[in-house]
């Protein structure tokens, strides 16, 4: 699991990830769970965005269900707060399955 950076733009509709960063220290990771940690991430977000004068930013996660499947209860549940911590800003969230990508 991790980040996903990059812009979002409203002509043309589109998010355009340009950098997916590795999870922060703190996450917890197994076979079964993935819990995005925060320590140091939202410096690093400030850091890339100073970089970019705010063209490029955090847009939300992704961690893979190595198993398959759909979104989990918790999955759709981080997506929603995301949306809130984003202010409401086109948030993504990928999940890796063996039968592809899916965005919640």
């Amino acid at each position: 699991g991790g980040c996903l950076i990059g812009s979002v733009f409203d002509v043309p509709r589109s998010i355009i990830i340009t950098d997916i960063l590795p999870p922060p220290p703190d996450s917890v990771s197994t076979p079964k769970v993935f819990i995005l940690g925060t320590e140091g991430l939202e410096a690093r977000i400030k850091v890339i965005e100073k970089r970019t004068n705010g063209k490029v930013t955090y847009l939300g996660t992704r961690h893979s269900h190595p198993c398959g499947g759909g979104p989990s209860g918790t999955d759709e549940k981080t997506a929603m707060r995301l949306v809130f911590v984003r202010n409401y800003e086109p948030t993504v969230c990928l999940i890796w399955t063996p039968e592809g990508v899916v965005q919640i």
